[in-house]
């Protein structure tokens, strides 16, 4: 375990081609997006139960419509602050611009991370957040 992930709680491909298509609709997001905030925190959820060692269902169709619906979801879309939330322990971030488009990278002493392009700071930090916790699942997968 090189995460610390239980066995019982590793990744299936099928939980990391969700995650990746996420990521690559946060990238293509163009502003916030109260949909994608529920997604991102039904995927977060589903990630932090796997920490404890619990096996979560796939993500039932009610799930983004229930939070969305109610408006519990940090708006992780919209907000750095809520976005920063995404970010693993022990990873430092950044943000900037580039050919006037806002990036952003999570890094971690041993790597340099992957900087990733959005339409706003908080959608840029989203996504590279969410990568670098596949990273994280991954290396245990």
């Amino acid at each position: 375990m090189s995460n610390g992930w239980p066995d019982s709680a590793r990744m299936t491909g099928d939980d990391i081609a969700r995650l990746r298509a996420l990521i690559q609709r946060v990238e293509a997001a163009t502003g916030p997006d109260r949909v994608l905030d529920a997604e991102i925190a039904c995927a977060m959820c589903r990630l932090r139960l796997r920490e404890h060692g619990a096996r979560p269902d796939p993500m039932a169709p009610g799930c983004v419509r229930d939070i969305a619906g109610s408006w519990s979801a940090p708006e992780f879309t919209d907000s750095l602050d809520a976005a920063v939330l995404l970010v693993p322990a022990g990873r430092d971030w950044m943000t900037g611009t580039h050919q006037s488009a806002a990036t952003a990278v999570v890094t971690r002493a041993a790597d340099e991370g992957a900087w990733l392009t959005a339409a706003t700071p908080a959608l840029a930090l989203v996504a590279a957040a969410l990568l670098a916790r596949l990273a994280e699942v991954r290396d245990d997968c």
